[in-house]
C-alpha cells in the first residue's frame, strides 16, 4: 500500500510537472500569440496607412494628369492665338505696304501728269514764241527786200 502511495505520488509528481510544462508552454504561446496579434495590428495600421497613401498619390496623378491636360490645351490655344496674331500682323504689313505703293503710285502719277502738263505748255509757250519769232523774222526779211 505504500508502494502504491509512493508510486501515486510519483504520478502525482510527474504530473505536476507535465501540467507545469503544459502551463508554461501555455503562457509562452499565449505570449507569442500576443506579439504576433500586436505585429498584425501594426502591420493593419501600416496597410491602412499605405492604402491611404496609395489613394492621396492616385489622387495627386490624376490632378497631376488633368493639370497637364489643362496646361497642353492652353499652351495649344496660346499658340493658335499667337499664329493669329502673326497672321493678322502680316496681313496689316501686306495690306499697309499695297497701301503705300498705291499711294506712291498715285502720287507719280500725278506728278508726271503736272510735269507733262507743264512741259506741253513750255513747249507751246517755246512754239508760240517760234511762231512770233518767225513772223518778226520774215517780216525783216520782207522789210529788207
Amino acid at each position: 500500500q505504500e508502494k502504491k502511495m509512493a508510486a501515486a505520488r510519483e504520478e502525482a509528481e510527474r504530473q505536476k510537472i507535465v501540467i507545469e510544462k503544459i502551463q508554461q508552454q501555455g503562457e509562452e504561446c499565449s505570449q507569442r500569440l500576443s506579439q504576433v496579434e500586436h505585429e498584425r495590428d501594426k502591420l493593419q495600421i501600416s496597410n491602412q496607412e499605405l492604402k491611404s497613401m496609395c489613394e492621396q498619390l492616385k489622387t495627386d496623378l490624376h490632378r497631376a494628369a488633368e493639370t497637364i491636360s489643362n496646361l497642353k490645351e492652353s499652351v495649344a490655344r496660346q499658340e493658335e492665338e499667337e499664329k493669329r496674331r502673326w497672321e493678322q500682323e502680316a496681313r496689316r504689313v501686306e495690306e499697309e505696304e499695297s497701301s503705300l505703293i498705291s499711294s506712291a503710285k498715285l502720287e507719280m502719277e500725278r506728278e508726271m501728269n503736272r510735269l507733262k502738263k507743264s512741259m506741253e505748255a513750255q513747249i507751246l509757250s517755246l512754239e508760240r514764241e517760234l511762231d512770233e519769232e518767225r513772223k518778226s523774222s520774215m517780216e525783216q526779211q520782207k522789210s529788207l527786200q
